[in-house]
């Protein structure tokens, strides 16, 4: 039987079908799934959303190409986002540190060295100074726009509020707020 009439079947409704395509295309699913890496997963996790991807492909397929190919598509797919959202995640995380670093008066929210509320005056100063500087690097090295951006998304904007706000399409936000990070992280490596 071909891998279309499976489909086909497991279509249908015919968990023998379904089985069948999901351990054919398993060895599959194992090798793209080695590929891609997150860092709250690990290989299992790749490869059940992997599998998880193939039984999707199997519901979603329209003949149009072979099922294989379909089938591969939709597994770098769904880990490519996954990955994707995992950096995203990362990335909230990074820029949340970043916006707390100085607050709306230019002080000092929390002393990273000792974990006090109320750091001393000299340690205020100097970390305000620190602070500022680095504020300072991060918006010279950024474009107005991706400045822009990052202040609203700091504030705690949406993409889709962002997007309204500054008359932008909601991927020239992603955009410009992943262009951000990695300028970001070269500025601070």
């Amino acid at each position: 039987m071909t891998d279309e009439e499976l489909v086909l079947r497991a279509k249908n409704g015919d968990k023998q079908a379904m089985s069948d395509i999901l351990e054919k295309y398993r060895t599959l699913a194992k090798s793209i799934s080695r590929s891609y890496y997150i860092a709250v997963g690990d290989v299992d996790d790749m490869l059940q959303e992997a599998m998880i991807a193939i039984f999707n492909a199997v519901n979603d397929y329209n003949g149009e190409s072979s099922f294989k190919s379909f089938a591969t598509l939709c597994i770098k797919r769904r880990l490519i986002n996954l990955v994707r959202k995992d950096l995203t995640d990362k990335n909230k995380a990074f820029l949340n540190k970043v916006a707390i670093l100085v607050n709306e008066n230019g002080e000092s929210k929390l002393d990273s060295e000792t974990g006090n509320l109320t750091p001393t005056p000299e340690n205020v100063i100097e970390k305000e100074e620190s602070e500022k500087e680095l504020l300072t690097v991060i918006e010279n090295g950024l474009s107005k726009f991706e400045y822009k951006v990052l202040s609203l998304y700091l504030e705690g904007y949406s993409y889709a509020e962002i997007s309204e706000k500054l008359g932008r399409k909601r991927k020239d936000i992603d955009n410009a707020l992943e262009r951000a990070r990695k300028k970001i992280l070269k500025i601070l490596l």
